[in-house]
């Protein structure tokens, strides 16, 4: 049986990351929870890299661009799924600019997390064995 992706969870918010991370482990993903973006980093640098992170934009210290960046020097095959409460128009100007595609942002709350468990799925399809 193959081992379950892993997925690094960004979100300082606890009740939304604490039932994100719950959902996702339901749906058989190996999950890390996190509360910042220095977190998430340190996590990488230890060498658990996840196929794919569901990052918040507005975190506190580093901001979740900057997570992304930094992440992707560390884990260039990650991928990355923008989940925030911030505009929608605004949020696809900054996740463009993060090379993040429109159909892997979610604005919270989001109503079917299910979308957000196939678009996980598509975005780490084809990762490597570093994203297990």
């Amino acid at each position: 049986m193959a081992e379950p992706w892993r997925v690094l969870v960004v979100e300082d918010d606890g009740t939304v990351g604490d039932t994100l991370a719950a959902f996702l482990e339901d749906e058989g993903f190996d999950v890390r929870l996190v509360r910042s973006g220095e977190e998430a980093l340190a996590i990488l640098r230890s060498g658990w890299i996840p196929r794919v992170g569901v990052v918040d934009l507005r975190l506190p210290g580093m901001d979740g661009r900057a997570v992304v960046e930094c992440a992707r020097v560390l884990a260039p095959s990650m991928h990355f799924l923008v989940h925030t409460g911030s505009p929608g128009g605004v949020v696809e100007d900054v996740a463009s600019s993060m090379g993040v595609d429109a159909k892997d942002i979610f604005i919270k709350p989001v109503r079917d997390l299910g979308l957000l468990v196939e678009r996980l799925r598509r975005s780490g399809e084809g990762v490597d064995e570093h994203g297990a």
